[in-house]
C-alpha cells in the first residue's frame, strides 16, 4: 500500500512540472523594443516597466525594467523574450508640461497595453492610458484583444469627438508626430492636461476611466463640464512654442501637429456645455477696471476697480505682485472678494471669489515706492480661473506716479 501511494505522489509532481514548463514557452523574442513616453514628454530617468501577460491577459510576474534615456521620454528595452504578444507598459516619472512650459513638480503614472508581435516601437501615452481599463473590460466579456484595443480606441476618442481614419493605434502616436492620428493626440493631451496640476490630472484620468471603463461613455456631467471649461482658455500659440522651444533644448527640430483645428473642434462640437466664461467689464463702480486687458496703465493714488462678472459656476483667484497698495474695507467691504495678508517677501497678494456665481468688486489704489518715482512701476497681475493651479492669464500693468490731490 505504501508503495503505491508514493507512485501516485511522483505521477502528480511529474504532471505539475510538465504543465510549469509548457507555460515557460516563449513564443516572442525580440533583440530590442523601443518607443516614446509622453504626456508632454517624460523626462531623463523616468521609469519603464514591461510587463508580460498570459494568454489570460494576466500578469505573469515576468518584467523588464529600464529608465528613460534622454529628455525626448525615449525608451528601449533589450533582449524581449515573452511568452506572449500582448505587453503592459508602466511609466512613471516627471514630464514636460506643454501648457505652462516647465518640467511637471511631481510625477505621474500612465500605462498601455500593447500587441508587439510585429511592431518595434510602442508608445505609452493618456490615451493608451484612458484605453487600457476598458480593454480588459471588453476581453472580460469576451472580445479579442485586436477587438477590444480596436473598440476601446474608437470610444475613447468618441469622448473627445475625434476620430481615426488610419488605423493607427494610441500606442504609435506621438506628439510630436507629422500625421493627422499625431494630432489627435497632441489635442487630446492639451485638453487632459489643461492648467491642471498633477494632482489634478491623474484625479481626471482616474475619472474618466471609471465613467467609461462599462459602457464606453463618458456620461458625468461634471467631468464634461471641467473639461469644456478649461480647453476654452488654452492658449494655442504658446502651447506650440513651448513644445518646438522644449525639443530645440534637446537639439531636435520639430514642428508641432495640427492640433488647433481638433481642439475648436472640441469645443464647438463635443456636447459639453461650458460654464459662461468670466468676464471683466471696462470699468465698474469704484472707476476703470484694473483686471481689463484695456488697461495698461494707471495712475498713483487714483482710485480703481478690480471687478469681475462671474457666471453660475465660476470661481476666480487673483494674483497682484509689485508695488504697494490698499483696499477699502469701510464703508464699502470688498464685494465677494477675501484675501491672505500682504507679503513682504515677495510684494504680493492673493485675492479669492467668495461665492461662485457672485460679481466680485472692491476699491483699490496703488503707491510708489520711493525709488521709483521717476519711471514708474510695474505691478503684475495673474488670473487663476475656476481653481486652477496654474495662471490661466498673466498681465502687467504700469503705474504712472504723481502726487496725492
Amino acid at each position: 500500500m505504501k508503495n503505491t501511494f508514493y507512485l501516485i505522489v511522483f505521477g502528480f509532481l511529474a504532471f505539475t512540472s510538465c504543465s510549469d514548463k509548457e507555460s515557460d514557452k516563449i513564443v516572442l523574442s525580440k533583440a530590442k523594443l523601443s518607443g516614446y513616453a509622453q504626456k508632454g514628454p517624460f523626462i531623463n530617468g523616468t521609469s519603464i516597466v514591461l510587463s508580460e501577460l498570459d494568454e489570460n491577459f494576466t500578469l505573469t510576474g515576468k518584467t523588464f525594467e529600464v529608465q528613460i534615456m534622454d529628455n525626448s521620454g525615449r525608451f528601449e528595452v533589450k533582449n524581449v523574450s515573452l511568452a506572449s504578444e500582448i505587453v503592459q507598459l508602466k511609466a512613471n516619472g516627471y514630464y514636460y508640461n506643454e501648457i505652462t512650459g516647465e518640467q511637471s513638480v511631481a510625477p505621474i503614472t500612465l500605462y498601455a497595453l500593447a500587441n508587439i508581435e510585429s511592431a518595434d516601437s510602442v508608445c505609452v501615452n493618456v490615451l493608451t492610458h484612458l484605453e487600457k481599463p476598458r480593454i480588459e473590460y471588453l476581453i472580460g466579456t469576451g472580445l479579442s484583444f485586436e477587438e477590444a484595443s480596436e473598440q476601446a480606441h474608437s470610444e475613447v476618442l468618441s469622448l473627445f469627438g475625434f476620430s481615426s481614419t488610419s488605423g493607427h493605434t494610441a500606442d504609435q502616436m506621438s506628439i510630436i508626430g507629422g500625421d493627422s492620428e499625431d494630432a489627435i493626440l497632441l489635442a487630446a493631451s492639451v485638453i487632459l492636461q489643461a492648467y491642471r496640476t498633477e494632482g489634478e490630472l491623474s484625479e481626471m484620468l482616474a475619472d474618466i476611466i471609471t465613467d467609461m471603463r462599462e459602457d464606453g461613455k463618458l456620461d458625468n456631467e461634471n467631468i464634461a463640464t471641467n473639461l469644456i471649461n478649461q480647453a476654452v482658455l488654452l492658449e494655442i500659440e504658446e502651447i506650440k512654442q513651448n513644445l518646438v522651444a522644449r525639443y530645440a533644448e534637446l537639439e531636435t527640430v520639430v514642428t508641432a501637429p495640427d492640433f488647433e483645428t481638433l481642439l475648436s473642434s472640441f469645443i464647438e462640437n463635443s456636447g459639453f456645455t461650458p460654464v459662461g466664461e468670466i468676464s471683466y467689464p471696462t470699468s465698474a463702480r469704484y472707476g476703470q477696471n484694473i483686471l481689463n486687458d484695456a488697461l495698461d496703465t494707471i495712475t498713483a493714488w487714483g482710485f480703481y476697480s478690480m471687478a469681475a462678472e462671474l457666471p453660475a459656476g465660476n470661481s476666480l483667484h487673483i494674483k497682484i505682485s509689485g508695488a504697494t497698495w490698499a483696499y477699502e474695507v469701510m464703508p464699502d467691504a470688498p464685494i465677494n472678494w477675501t484675501s491672505d495678508d500682504f507679503s513682504f517677501e515677495t510684494m504680493s497678494q492673493n485675492f479669492y471669489s467668495v461665492t461662485k456665481g457672485l460679481d466680485c468688486n472692491l476699491k483699490i489704489q496703488f503707491f510708489h515706492n520711493d525709488d521709483k518715482v521717476e519711471e514708474g512701476e510695474d505691478i503684475t497681475i495673474e488670473y487663476f480661473e475656476n481653481a486652477c493651479e496654474t495662471a490661466t492669464h498673466t498681465r502687467q500693468v504700469h503705474i504712472n506716479f504723481a502726487p496725492p490731490v
